[in-house]
């Protein structure tokens, strides 16, 4: 299974001075990257309650953007909370996605492969679907552990949280994401590693 957090949405609408910051920068660190791309089709892998891919939709008036995620729930919130014209919400699971190879310029896909045990599978996959440019996030390690201790979060766990298979520093996720296309940009807004790959040949 792939989904977001299970605190997607309470982390989104806390009320924390800190966290809102964390997150704002996450989300500007998301849309900086992506206006490197000029995108016209944008395919968002676990848009979860679609805070995020609203503010691309808001960035992008003009383009397409699909977004998925395999939780009803959460795509039900999306719908309802954070739509806009430009917006498609779907239930898909990133496995069976069922889209054509090349039909995105841009795939983005935050806080998604950390929780699978094929992360692998996965990239191809995201990478297979997108003809230029690649948006791939995840929690930036030890810090993201050590952030969410310190706030009093799964403390039994040592801060990581319920799914959390995978836990890279930036330096490992950049080396991982090395076979997938070239490093454009990568950028480590407070407890995330965000990077931007074009896929080679281009």
């Amino acid at each position: 299974m792939h989904c977001k957090s299970i605190e997607d949405e309470n982390k989104y609408l806390s009320q924390n001075p800190l966290m809102k910051i964390a997150l704002r920068k996450f989300s500007q660190g998301v849309i900086n990257l992506s206006l490197l791309c000029k995108p016209k089709n944008i395919l968002d892998i676990g848009c979860g309650n679609g805070f995020v891919t609203k503010e691309l939709a808001k960035t992008f008036p003009k383009a397409k953007i699909t977004a998925v995620d395999i939780e009803a729930e959460k795509i039900a919130y999306a719908k309802k909370n954070n739509n806009l014209s430009n917006i498609t919400y779907q239930r898909r699971n990133l496995f069976r996605l069922g889209f054509k190879k090349n039909s995105f310029d841009l795939v983005i896909c935050n806080e998604v492969i950390e929780h699978l045990q094929n992360y692998k599978k996965a990239l191809e996959i995201i990478s297979s679907l997108s003809s230029e440019h690649i948006i791939v996030s995840v929690p930036n390690e030890p810090f993201f552990r050590i952030a969410t201790f310190l706030r009093g979060k799964f403390l039994r766990s040592l801060g990581n949280m319920p799914g959390h298979i995978h836990n890279w520093s930036k330096d490992e996720f950049v080396k991982l994401l090395g076979p997938y296309g070239k490093l454009i940009k990568v950028f480590t807004p407070v407890v995330w590693t965000v990077a931007l790959i074009k896929k080679r040949g281009l």
